[in-house]
């Protein structure tokens, strides 16, 4: 019988109104079987996420005042939604059992989000409560043990038809709690989905699905209907948020589909991912917060040197010069790695993706439209233009770049039958493949 896992992010459960609108989408689709949850996210632009107040109380656990004053934030959210089904006094009790581990590290203190939230939906829903400690798996290291995970969700869920999971967290082998990156309750259902074999995951957010340009920058961005997870990958490392990139590998490797759906909209169509089939439309998207090193070496140089030590956003490489691009947060440490080579001061640039189904000339088209604003561009394997430019003309390039891909008729799925296989870690060198320096 085919089943779908399903994971509702912070938007989906951030009151009692949502949580019955969840309530009501399982409702109507009974193959929706393991639910994955993230903590309660904003009620509104002023609110603050769950996750946010949970990290600040162990921040000020040495302050017995501002620490009651944040946790009485963190209590009130949860019990306002247990007010709602009558369940107060059960919320009180596993927030009087929660509350030692705030005080205790990090971690432990960030998972309680997702913890009550899943514990208080199950009991709500009258469904069985599984905890994401004794599923998700992590290595001495803290590295995500991906099939020690495996393994322990099926001996725990292949008995359960029905089951809510909290997201975000699981268990080192000592049983202490280790959570994964922010937003990381997607890479739980991927997890979820591919070790019980889910025909379909569903990934409930408040939007309609992959919008073709962030909606901040550009209120006219609309939902496409398809995308490969090669162009979804490339899209989520430079800042579309819409799915952790984490999460896309599990789901390839297993061919399982993504649906990206709006839970205030359950019946629009949302957003196909697939192995296969390429963007509906042209998408844009960029990240900023890095910063650039040229180094007057070549490309095989400088990775020595670094390999293992700091994690490249990208490299630009041309003869005897290679441009260097880590997060800014990481700049200190590329410097030291690279002593001994000659190398510029860091300057603060942005990168921006163009995925899109065709137009292979279209790299040439863009070095004329874009003349003096970019600094390095790449045609990738996936089917998609990589573009390096300067934080002060980020704005300007992406803008351009939209208007240049905007409107063009998408190819038929047919012209592109296995049109970009995913980068797999089997294909693609272990570092970011070098680009083309401009100028």
């Amino acid at each position: 019988m085919s089943f779908i896992v399903c994971k509702f992010g912070g938007s989906s459960v951030a009151d009692s109104a949502m949580f019955q609108q969840v309530a009501r989408i399982l409702k109507k689709d009974p193959s929706r079987r393991y639910i994955v949850l993230s903590a309660p996210g904003k009620r509104d632009s002023r609110d603050k996420k769950i996750t946010d107040l949970l990290y600040r109380c162990h921040a000020v656990r040495h302050n017995p005042t501002d620490f009651e004053a944040e946790y009485s934030r963190v209590r009130e959210r949860f019990l306002e939604i247990a007010r709602a089904f009558s369940l107060e006094s059960h919320m009180e009790q596993w927030l009087a059992e929660s509350q030692p581990l705030l005080l205790s590290d990090a971690d432990s203190a960030a998972s309680r989000g997702e913890y009550l939230c899943a514990r208080l939906f199950a009991e709500f829903a009258s469904l069985p409560f599984v905890d994401a400690k004794e599923l998700i798996c992590f290595d001495e290291g803290g590295q995500l043990d991906e099939e020690a995970s495996y393994s322990a969700i099926r001996k725990a869920l292949s008995n359960l038809p029905f089951a809510v999971i909290p997201g975000f967290y699981g268990a080192m082998p000592d049983g202490r709690l280790r959570t994964l990156k922010r937003g990381g309750s997607d890479v739980t259902g991927a997890l979820v989905a591919r070790a019980m074999g889910a025909d379909l995951y569903e990934n409930w957010t408040d939007v309609d699905g992959v919008l073709t340009a962030d909606p901040k920058l550009f209120p006219d961005a609309v939902p496409v209907t398809r995308i490969s997870y090669a162009q979804m990958g490339l899209l989520s490392r430079l800042g579309a948020s819409v799915l952790h990139p984490d999460s896309i590998k599990p789901l390839f490797d297993a061919c399982i589909p993504t649906r990206v759906r709006n839970t205030r909209r359950p019946l629009a169509p949302g957003t196909l991912i697939t192995t296969e089939s390429g963007v509906s439309a042209p998408c844009v998207s960029g990240t900023t917060g890095l910063s650039m090193l040229r180094a007057y070496a070549p490309a095989e140089a400088c990775l020595n040197k670094l390999m293992g030590k700091v994690p490249l956003e990208g490299i630009f490489s041309a003869y005897d010069r290679t441009d260097l691009i880590v997060r800014t947060s990481e700049l200190s440490v590329m410097q030291h790695a690279l002593s001994g080579i000659n190398c510029t001061p860091p300057r603060g640039v942005a990168v921006i993706a163009a995925v899109w189904n065709g137009r292979p000339r279209l790299a040439d088209t863009l070095c004329r439209l874009l003349s003096g604003l970019i600094s390095g561009i790449q045609h990738t394997q996936s089917g998609c233009l990589l573009l390096l430019t300067g934080e002060e003309t980020y704005l300007e390039v992406l803008t351009r770049l939209r208007n240049e891909i905007r409107g063009m008729p998408s190819p038929s799925d047919a012209a592109f039958p296995h049109a970009f296989p995913y980068e797999t870690p089997e294909n693609v060198p272990s570092m970011p493949t070098p680009m083309k320096i401009i100028g």
